[in-house]
């Protein structure tokens, strides 16, 4: 029996990545592939020491799980990777104790990337 909510991650996904995505160039080191990436934002509440909370806005950008090859292999992303996008390059971090990345689906189609600009045109 087919999974239909499998069918349906998979097919949102490919509107995402045809209609709302521009071509970003993602990186680790030497190895770089280009894929289609939707910008976005993301606010973290992130503790600041002594009690105190900080919200920390990302920028986020949300990539289809399987696009993401370096030298051919799957990937996950990693702190310090670079995406370059617009004449600006971001660098992926992780939000306080936050992992660097999410899926954003349980079928693990899309995977939503947290960065921040590090160096602009």
């Amino acid at each position: 029996m087919t999974d239909m909510l499998a069918n349906a991650s998979a097919w949102l996904d490919r509107q995402r990545a045809g209609n709302l995505a521009q071509t970003v160039t993602y990186g680790r080191g030497a190895l770089t592939v280009e894929l289609a990436a939707t910008a976005g934002q993301s606010d973290h509440d992130v503790e600041a020491g002594e009690g105190y909370i900080e919200t920390v806005r990302t920028v986020d950008f949300l990539l289809t799980a399987e696009d993401l090859l370096l030298g051919g292999e799957a990937v996950e992303p990693e702190p310090g990777d670079r995406i370059a996008w617009r004449d600006d390059t971001y660098e992926v971090l992780p939000p306080g104790n936050e992992r660097c990345f999410r899926f954003t689906d349980p079928h693990e189609t899309t995977i939503r990337v947290h960065t921040k600009r590090v160096e602009a045109a």
